[in-house]
């Protein structure tokens, strides 16, 4: 036997094993077959675009990371964090915003145990997986684990494909970052600080690659005959077709 063959047997044994905390995890695959999704980053161009008419609509949607600061007040259908910075310094604030279902990683429990009780709503913990979308491959099956990327937004995506959804509508990914206007949102002292951190900023570099891997998710969207749209206002977000929001806006409003 392999060492293929050895890790291949050890993932299927943990997907069988798959006990979450709350909702199994395999009970969520496909459950939105069909169905399309708004995915909305943190960049300074979602000033530029009509969010409300998100939560009007009552169109879902995906906030990532903070980004739930820019629907305080309206429900928040799901909520996806990958940076455990993030979780570890705002978690504890969630329970005041209407967030359906977030989805984090599991390994944030490590460092914050109680976070699972502490957090009311409903909640799927998402096992981690060795190597992201550029040295993996993409990652269709959530039970197995999703590896780290250079955006929230692509583990984002990889999770609206294993929920089922047909199409995604991705806006606030400009793929530029300059200093002082960072996010869409009003940053807070805290959140500066983190951003000084070296550490912050080595992640931040990153950034080069996320163009590449929307490419490697939009081969497989296109390939299972479903769609990934950039609906963003300029940016360099380019591997993936654009569509102007309010086109995007106004096809789901045909399908309500």
């Amino acid at each position: 036997m392999t060492f293929r063959d050895i890790r291949n047997l050890v993932e299927q044994v943990a997907m069988q094993l798959d006990i979450q905390p709350s909702t199994k995890t395999s009970q969520l695959q496909n459950l939105y077959s069909g169905k399309s999704v708004f995915l909305v980053g943190n960049a300074p161009s979602l000033n530029l675009l009509p969010l409300d008419a998100l939560s009007k609509a009552e169109l879902p949607f995906v906030a990532v990371n903070n980004g739930i600061r820019l629907f305080k007040g309206r429900p928040i259908p799901f909520h996806i964090v990958s940076d455990i910075d993030c979780f570890g310094q705002n978690y504890k604030s969630w329970n005041d915003y209407e967030i359906g279902h977030g989805f984090y990683r599991k390994r944030f429990l490590k460092q914050h145990p109680s976070a699972n009780s502490d957090l009311t709503y409903k909640k799927t913990w998402v096992p981690y997986r060795n190597g992201g979308i550029l040295k993996r491959g993409f990652q269709p099956d959530m039970r197995l684990g999703i590896g780290n990327d250079s955006s929230v937004l692509s583990f984002a995506a990889q999770i609206c494909f294993y929920l089922g959804f047909q199409t995604i509508y991705v806006i606030g990914c400009d793929l530029t970052y300059q200093q002082g206007n960072e996010y869409a949102y009003e940053m807070s002292e805290k959140d500066r600080t983190l951003e000084a951190h070296e550490e912050t900023k080595n992640k931040r570099s990153s950034i080069a690659h996320t163009d590449a891997e929307f490419g490697i998710l939009h081969q497989r969207f296109s390939a299972e005959g479903r769609q990934i749209f950039n609906c963003g206002i300029g940016g360099n977000l380019n591997a993936i077709p654009r569509l102007p929001f309010a086109t995007a806006l106004l096809n789901e409003k045909k399908w309500q």
